[in-house]
């Protein structure tokens, strides 16, 4: 297919081709594959159902009340990403991946140190989201953009990996600290984490940070925009709110079956240890996922590649419907291949409808609908399961929310055919 041209040559940012055994971005790849590792999401979230037995037996609170931390967290995020997004084109994506590092750390070590109530267990959970929920995948995307322009997608998908990773590797190694020294002290050593790796960042990156910046700032405007016109706001873009919709229509029915799949097969006659083993294959797929689609985001369109995993996950819940026990490996996989190939799609929506030096505010949005879709999904399955006292009329709402979701992505490949909003013309992903 036909690649986008740029007027600045990957020389023109201190890199010699467009290889990524090149020594500089090996060096960026892995360093957004690190920080992933202990962002946000493999740090707090994948780790709070950890602490909630615990907080809930020391703070006197219910196991509902003990999982309100992780839900305002999670709805703190997605009103917060938007406005990082916007930081992100300020500033650069560097100075927001270290400072949300740092608040990240902060974060968790207060919340471990201070919460002696409900209300103080929340508002250290929301103020942890404020701090740092920008180390995620949105601006360590960015750094690859600068350092990329031919082999984006794979180097996204190596570095979306990085969460799947921490999810692999921190919660096994912070549940023996719960067990020994209480929760309090594994979130205070949990807080090293992300600390610790933004030192390393700093050290390593700080000194080519002229080399990490967008490349329209180097190279001037884009030459398909024209000359003299002034871009509307993003936020008034009726492209941008069907995007954001996609996603938020998308990440509902996922999150919902990722959360309740164990109860699922559990429901099934499955034993908890034989639950939990099927659903450690949605990593696993997740993180297959992620390499596979990012490796065909350099070739395929990705409103294309939307469609076919976006069919995936409709089948996922289609033979979870028929017979959970025994499609429920299956259903795992396919469920983690959707779950892994979201990460990738997200970063290249922006990219092909938009002007690369809006990609902070626009992902930031679509980010903000995916993070909210994350927060309600679960507990729309679950007072869907309480209304019937079963899982079938769940599985038919997600199964409708992956028929919706799959409706508005094939109306953007349909847009894609067209002029955009800004008169930008949709570019192949670059």
């Amino acid at each position: 297919m036909a690649r986008s041209h740029n007027p600045v040559s990957s020389e023109a940012l201190g890199f010699s081709s467009e290889r990524l055994s090149d020594p500089w971005r090996v060096i960026v790849v892995f360093c957004g594959f690190l920080g992933l590792t202990v962002g946000f999401s493999a740090t707090y979230l994948y780790t709070a159902g950890l602490f909630i037995l615990p907080i809930s037996e020391q703070l006197g609170l219910t196991r509902g009340q003990a999982s309100l931390g992780p839900l305002f967290c999670t709805l703190a995020s997605a009103a917060m990403t938007p406005l990082l997004g916007m930081i992100l084109d300020r500033y650069g994506a560097l100075a927001l991946a270290l400072c949300s590092l740092v608040g990240l750390a902060l974060g968790l070590f207060l919340i471990g140190q201070y919460s002696e109530s409900l209300e103080t267990y929340i508002g250290f959970s929301i103020l942890l989201a404020l701090l740092g929920s920008g180390a995620t995948g949105l601006c360590f995307s960015k750094l690859i953009l600068a350092v990329c322009e031919r082999r984006r997608g794979i180097a996204l998908g190596i570095v979306m990996t990085g969460a799947g990773f921490g999810a692999l590797i921190i919660p096994p190694a912070v549940m023996p600290i719960i067990q020994e020294q209480g929760w309090r002290s594994a979130y205070q050593w949990l807080s090293l984490f992300p600390l610790g790796v933004a030192v390393f960042l700093a050290f390593v990156l700080l000194p080519i940070r002229r080399h990490l910046v967008a490349r329209k700032h180097i190279g001037g405007p884009d030459p398909e925009i024209p000359k003299g016109r002034h871009l509307p706001s993003v936020w008034r873009s009726r492209l941008f709110w069907e995007i954001c919709g996609l996603f938020l229509l998308l990440a509902i029915p996922s999150a919902g079956l990722v959360v309740h799949f164990v109860p699922i097969l559990i429901d099934t006659g499955e034993t908890a240890l034989q639950a939990a083993n099927t659903a450690g294959l949605i990593g696993l797929a997740a993180i297959a996922g992620r390499l596979l689609i990012g490796y065909l985001l350099d070739r395929v369109p990705v409103d294309h590649l939307a469609i076919v995993v976006i069919t995936v996950a409709l089948l996922s819940s289609l033979v979870m419907f028929v017979d959970a026990g025994s499609f429920g490996i299956a259903a795992a996989l396919m469920l983690g291949f959707v779950m892994g190939a979201e990460a990738d799609l997200l970063p290249f929506y922006a990219l092909r409808y938009f002007p690369e030096d809006r990609y902070g505010t626009v992902l930031g949005g679509i980010c903000g609908m995916f993070l909210l879709g994350c927060a309600l999904g679960p507990a729309l399955v679950g007072y869907s399961y309480d209304l019937a006292q079963g899982y079938d009329m769940p599985l038919l709402v997600i199964m409708i929310g992956f028929l919706l979701s799959l409706i508005v992505a094939v109306r953007l490949k349909t847009i894609a055919r067209t002029k955009g909003d800004f008169d930008f013309r949709v570019q192949p992903n670059r």
